[in-house]
């Protein structure tokens, strides 16, 4: 399994995917005026977009939770993955779980969103873990989107291209 999600052509698959699924998520939400829980993790800010949703928004945030969110996360996580271990020196490679880890909280955030879309009525404690979870996911994607620019920029450096 390594040595597909190091080629460069699976790399480039994954990186099409997320852009088509960025695109996705731009298009549907923008249609049908939906704001997205994943793009919150404050607990007022949740409970308002959860109470301004229509029955239609909901099922098609449900809806894009089930598919898109599954997606999208598996394309950017494995192409952080990917190039992770071809970037990293062997001491280091240890760090490539790091996308791994955010696959993960990505999808247990869906499911936690899931759970909040489908109740009658709002649990607090779900929007706290959802919320706790999506913060860790955003705080996760900024560490390996910055570990992959900056192996890459690292590794091109000491290539002697220029």
């Amino acid at each position: 399994m390594f040595e597909v999600v190091k080629n460069k052509r699976f790399q480039f698959g994954c990186l099409i995917l997320s852009f088509v699924c960025i695109c996705a998520f731009l298009f549907i939400g923008n249609r049908f005026e939906i704001n997205y829980l994943d793009q919150e993790y404050l607990d007022k800010r949740v409970l308002f977009i959860l109470e301004n949703m229509n029955a239609l928004q909901a099922s098609i945030h449900l809806w894009v939770t089930m598919t898109l969110d599954v997606v999208f996360p598996l394309a950017y996580g494995f192409l952080f993955f990917g190039i992770l271990l071809n970037n990293l020196e062997s001491q280091w490679r240890f760090l490539a779980v790091l996308p791994l880890i955010l696959i993960a909280a990505d999808l247990t955030e869906g499911i936690f969103q899931i759970q909040l879309l489908k109740a009658e009525t709002t649990e607090m404690k779900v929007v706290s873990y959802k919320n706790k979870i999506t913060l860790i996911k955003y705080i996760l994607f900024l560490i390996c989107m910055g570990m992959c620019l900056l192996t890459s920029m690292l590794k091109l450096g000491g290539s002697g291209k220029t």
